[in-house]
């Protein structure tokens, strides 16, 4: 179970980063940002004299390119490329300077182009040369990006012809005159676009992706927001979030004195603490865009929710009490209720890494848009959702008072949700460790969990029923120890090679689909797809059509 919940998050993920950072690889169009002309100066040219030739390039309002020499191995330069009459000398482009510009694609400033850009080279018009027209073209490969996204590299061209005259025909000089020229093609880095008919989904497989955006388009407002509603109730299945769900269960048994009213209560502004973290993230969303994907895929934050995920686990061990502190809260009624409602907000930023996909499928939607209100009811809505689940359950533990109170059972029921914790936050930390240290650490502690839980606790020993709980528990853990530290042959994943231009343009030439992974060691969605989804043996086989590129 575990493993398929897995692999569907990463499927999630995989999908995300196509849709961001590879999408025309699997047949996505994507329309051009960039658009040529070409220039020349002086003209009309004479022969044996040495112009200028230019690429003016207008970039959409809120896009950007990257440079020729971009600082980071990661970002894709821009490349330009003239073509003249044969026998023409043309020398090297010179690129101009970007302009220092944050980006989602590095943390620190770096020159990007945005705007109108020109790119020159010179060239020098062979003697002889009749008077006439002569035909010239240019192509432009680039990356371009927004605050939300990255398109997948892209071409386009232009075309013009140059003008030679006989010496001393009067000229203008450094006039950029821009030639006719055909409409710039787009050339799409992968195999064409499907038909309508085959990209058409339905509502139901939008859903399940997380595509909201598309989800919006097809069924309208009410069915959208009742989809995201079915969403944040799905989201509780994730493998990350469930565990979640006793820990909720022991704070209300302990908290609500045993009245389903009053733990109802609870469990309300439990709910209302989580729809506020993520309408808030909503709000964020619709005002500063989708960076809140990236930052959550930062090992820093990983292992901060690392840590709060173990101090969690230690206070169930009985090492200390988490409490808010009183001054905060206040004590008594009031003080409870604030505490409840600050624990629905924690547990809501704790599970955010675990549906990451969704959530930043949600916020680039929003942020498309651009409405504070559309963003704040949408997670709203996906808040309430997956808060439902509580309510109903913190009724049901009001009512679990009625079991006996006086043994100590309860401390072996804190303790065993201790070690479940204590697995969340080896979960979490999982992309960050090698494969083998991963294993050994779940080894020794489904080890230790079972020998704690079955026999070193001695908590409810007067109830032999109670005793033949602890046993089985007991056994449980020691056989998932023993399963986990079998000897596993390794799947066979895919075959990438090291990306280099020259396959790529053989693959082009051959009309063979490429995937190209831009990888790296600190990316978490990479780490996970390494281990579950490229060694899934339906990809396995899908993937033998492609060429296959690391980068």
């Amino acid at each position: 179970m575990r493993r398929e919940s897995l692999l569907w998050g990463c499927t999630a993920v995989a999908w995300w980063l196509a849709a961001s950072m590879a999408g025309a690889q699997f047949g996505v169009s994507v329309p051009p940002v960039l658009h040529p002309r070409l220039a020349f100066s002086p003209t009309p040219a004479w022969p044996g004299q040495e112009i200028a030739v230019a690429v003016m390039a207008e970039i959409d309002p809120g896009w950007h390119v990257n440079t020729h020499r971009p600082p980071l191995e990661n970002l894709i330069p821009t490349e330009v490329s003239f073509q003249g009459p044969e026998g023409w000398e043309i020398g090297p482009v010179e690129y101009p300077p970007g302009e220092a510009t944050r980006t989602i694609l590095a943390e620190e400033p770096v020159p990007v182009y945005h705007g109108r850009v020109v790119f020159r080279a010179r060239v020098k018009v062979p003697l002889p040369t009749p008077p006439g027209e002569y035909a010239f073209r240019a192509q432009v490969r680039y990356q371009a990006c927004n605050d939300t996204q990255c398109l997948p590299p892209t071409t386009v061209e232009a075309e013009g012809t140059l003008l030679v005259a006989a010496r001393g025909t009067p000229q203008r000089e450094e006039a950029w005159v821009a030639v006719s020229s055909k409409t710039p093609r787009t050339q799409e880095e992968g195999p064409s676009a499907p038909s309508s008919a085959k990209e058409e989904a339905s509502s139901w497989a939008l859903l399940k992706r997380g595509d909201v955006a598309a989800l919006s388009r097809r069924a309208g407002p009410v069915l959208t927001y009742l989809a995201l509603f079915v969403l944040g109730l799905l989201l509780n299945l994730t493998p990350c979030v469930w565990p979640v769900v006793p820990i909720t269960l022991t704070f209300f048994t302990h908290r609500s004195g045993g009245e389903p009213r009053r733990a109802l209560g609870l469990a309300s502004l439990y709910v209302l603490g989580i729809a506020l973290m993520y309408s808030t993230l909503g709000v964020m969303a619709a005002f500063g865009g989708g960076l809140f994907g990236a930052w959550l895929q930062k090992p820093i934050v990983i292992l901060f929710i690392v840590q709060v995920l173990v101090a969690l686990a230690l206070s169930s061990f009985g090492l200390f009490e988490l409490r808010f502190p009183v001054a905060l809260t206040g004590g008594g009624q009031r003080g409870l209720l604030l505490e409840t409602f600050l624990m629905g907000l924690t547990v809501g930023l704790v599970a955010a890494p675990c549906v990451g996909p969704v959530l930043l499928s949600l916020m680039l939607w929003v942020a498309e848009i651009g409405k504070p209100t559309l963003g704040f009811t949408a997670f709203f809505v996906l808040a309430l959702g997956m808060g439902l689940p509580y309510l109903v359950l913190g009724t049901v533990a009001g009512a679990a008072q009625a079991l006996p109170r006086s043994g100590d059972w309860l401390l072996w029921v804190k303790r065993l949700f201790g070690f479940v914790i204590l697995g969340l936050a080896l979960y979490f930390l999982e992309p960050l460790l090698e494969a083998q240290a991963a294993r050994i650490l779940f080894v020794e502690l489904a080890l230790v969990a079972g020998l704690v839980l079955g026999w070193l606790d001695l908590s409810g020993r007067q109830w032999r029923a109670f005793g033949y709980v602890k046993r089985g528990t007991g056994f449980l853990g020691l056989a998932l120890a023993f399963w986990l530290a079998l000897p596993r042959a390794h799947p066979q994943g895919l075959a990438w090679e090291p990306f280099h231009e020259a396959r790529l343009e053989q693959a082009k030439a051959e009309g063979k689909p490429v995937i190209i992974d831009f990888h790296a060691d600190w990316c978490i969605p990479c780490r996970r797809m390494e281990r579950t989804l490229f060694v899934a043996p339906p990809v396995v086989r899908e993937a033998q059509r492609f060429l296959l590129l690391k980068a």
